[in-house]
């Protein structure tokens, strides 16, 4: 979605003055598939790695978002793996919060991890949109260089959060899958 300016193009509208363009962005629908992929390698891991991967995965893509962003299935194809990224990092967080804290401390450190996310994101948006302002062209329009670069800062605190992650103890022993009991050696599971 662009707007010609001259010889500069932002990232917006169409490619016409009169011609709007709208890529419905679709971050919501492969992060809720992608969460459940997420799973797979926490079952069998501990979740540090799984935070890793999900920060150099939202790393690449908004590095891809940063460079790479001329036709509209480009755009998709960088937020789509920038929602899978994000996937893989939320459903790696809680696990890693409740195991960092003891049984009683459980709620508050979830609920910090909710207050820190979402300064984080009101953080991260006003220092994106202060780059952007800073790149505006003639008449006040955003540029492409402007948008590059704040995808290009997203991914380097991206990238800084995956070495951030790879700080994280990793647990000693390995994580077991409970087996399911049926119902009835469930209830007698419980009497004995």
């Amino acid at each position: 979605m662009r707007v010609d300016v001259g010889a500069q193009r932002a990232i917006g509208v169409g490619a016409t003055h009169e011609r709007l363009e709208v890529v419905d962005h679709p971050r919501r629908e492969p992060r809720a598939q992608l969460l459940a992929l997420a799973r797979a390698p926490r079952e069998r891991c501990d979740e540090p790695p799984v935070l890793v991967i999900g920060c150099a995965v939202s790393a690449a893509a908004l590095t891809g978002l940063g460079l790479a962003h001329g036709s509209q299935g480009l755009v998709v194809l960088w937020s789509c793996l920038l929602s899978a990224g994000v996937g893989f990092a939320f459903a790696a967080m809680p696990n890693l919060i409740v195991e960092a804290v003891g049984e009683h401390e459980t709620g508050e450190a979830t609920g910090v991890n909710t207050i820190m996310r979402n300064i984080g994101a009101s953080l991260g948006s006003q220092v994106g949109a202060s780059i952007i302002a800073a790149h505006a062209v003639a008449g006040g329009l955003p540029s492409n260089e402007g948008f590059a670069l704040a995808f290009l800062v997203g991914a380097g605190g991206a990238a800084g959060a995956g070495l951030c992650a790879l700080a994280i103890p990793r647990r000693r022993t390995p994580v077991a899958v409970p087996a399911r009991l049926d119902p009835v050696d469930a209830a007698l599971e419980g009497r004995r």
